[in-house]
């Protein structure tokens, strides 16, 4: 996602929680597709989705009660969208754990560039090449902050065995993206920058 539109997102927020209904319109059209896109990911069914969108503008003011200044709000809103989810999928299902894939936030949007769009398609697709259990710890350590007791509470594993499949997960990445990047005067520099963002964001050094 472009830094205006983001900021776009957090404006917004910041009208909601002071009881602006203008900003809470053109924050249902920014934000929205997002959230159905989260919402239908983890509970895989239309009727589904559409009841726990509802829940989540119905409860908008209090979510964004919660929302400090600092952050980003277009992570925040992603990150109360998919806890919700996941606590509904285990409401629907007797409280069986949602089986979580890597969840892409940013796949619903154009990029400005060709070179960043090239950059986000092989970070993902080097993400949809690690085994199933690899890729639930990346999307739950890197793209939604959870420590590794958090994770290995969620997904019924012990600690070390998390600890193991993120270390080997960040290893198969790294050769990932070094094969497909490889350090060289022909990258530009937004390559070579969007490259070491997004391997600092999977913990890759």
């Amino acid at each position: 996602m472009d830094i205006k539109k983001r900021n776009e997102i957090t404006n917004c927020l910041k009208g909601v929680k002071n009881g602006d209904e203008r900003a809470l319109e053109f924050l249902y059209d920014l934000i929205s597709p997002t959230l159905r896109f989260i919402a239908l990911k983890y509970l895989r069914n239309e009727t589904d989705a559409e009841d726990l969108e509802q829940d989540f503008w119905m409860h908008i003011s209090k979510i964004a009660e919660k929302f400090s200044y600092f952050q980003n709000a277009y992570s925040y809103l992603c990150k109360v969208m998919t806890n919700m989810a996941i606590n509904r999928y285990k409401k629907l299902h007797d409280g069986k754990e949602v089986c979580i894939e890597y969840v892409d936030y940013n796949k619903i949007y154009s990029y400005e560039d060709t070179e960043s769009a090239d950059k986000r398609m092989a970070v993902q697709n080097a993400i949809n090449r690690l085994d199933p259990e690899e890729r639930i710890v990346i999307q739950l350590s890197a793209f939604e902050d959870k420590t590794i007791t958090q994770i290995a509470k969620e997904i019924g594993m012990s600690k070390s065995a998390v600890g193991r499949l993120k270390l080997s997960a960040q290893e198969k990445l790294k050769n990932d993206l070094e094969s497909e990047f490889p350090e060289s005067g022909e990258q530009t520099k937004l390559q070579k920058d969007g490259v070491k963002w997004e391997k600092d964001r999977l913990g890759i050094v």
